[in-house]
């Protein structure tokens, strides 16, 4: 058995940025709609809440210790939102009236993707994490406007945000429910080997990506329309991503 190697040049990973977020605002019908680009996040965070362990007593010993349920919380901080995120923070609209916003409406559930870089000893772009959000529910927040002075400041905007599990239906079968998706995109798995930066994406991250961002019209392709951003189920997911 060889032995255990600790700081390897190339090894000594870290988590450092967040950038390419798509919202997708859920309809009350149940349906994603088309992702729309966040612009302006300066920071994302998930937090997994409770699962503490219920100790049971029995035989004078502890006898079992039996975990709870664990949430998943995350928080959006941000310069700006785009307008589809009004129905999400309970602004609600008539469509003959643009530009005309109503508070106190029912707030709309939506889901989330983005990224988080990972970086190494090497180079501060090795690869990165994609973080999928479903059954997201923003909390009432404070929107502060200040006055101009001789220091002026972009004003940052923070979201707190709750999920709830999907269906078992939405699932790959043997795993339990969930509202967080994490995909670790690093070379040699998803993305090709490279020399010191991020590498191309393998074909069925690519496909991956195409669904959830996007694509362009094809300028070689006569009457290319390209293709909307989709939100993907975890089993669309792992159909796409498994061997």
């Amino acid at each position: 058995m060889a032995e255990l190697k600790f700081d390897q040049d190339g090894q000594r990973l870290y988590f450092n940025g967040v950038d390419h977020c798509a919202l997708f605002v859920k309809s009350a019908a149940g349906s994603y709609g088309t992702g729309v680009a966040w612009n302006g996040i300066s920071n994302a965070t998930v937090t997994p809440d409770g699962g503490d362990a219920n100790d049971i007593y029995a035989d004078n010993i502890k006898y079992l210790s039996i975990p709870g349920n664990v949430n998943i919380n995350a928080s959006i901080t941000a310069y700006t939102y785009p307008d589809e995120f009004n129905a999400c923070m309970g602004l609600g609209k008539k469509s003959d009236a643009e530009g005309l916003l109503f508070g106190q409406q029912d707030r709309s559930k939506f889901g989330l993707v983005f990224r988080s870089k990972i970086g190494n000893d090497n180079s501060a772009s090795y690869g990165y994490v994609l973080n999928i959000l479903y059954n997201c529910l923003a909390q009432p927040t404070e929107l502060s406007s200040d006055t101009v002075n001789e220091s002026p400041e972009a004003a940052e905007l923070s979201f707190d945000i709750t999920t709830v599990p999907l269906a078992e239906d939405d699932m790959p079968k043997g795993l339990k429910p969930t509202s967080w998706v994490r995909i670790e995109c690093k070379p040699g798995g998803l993305l090709q080997d490279t020399e010191g930066h991020v590498g191309e994406p393998t074909t069925k991250l690519q496909n991956l990506l195409d669904a959830l961002y996007g694509t362009d019209p094809d300028p070689e392709s006569q009457g290319s329309t390209g293709t909307p951003a989709t939100f993907k189920t975890p089993a669309e997911i792992y159909a796409i991503l498994k061997d």
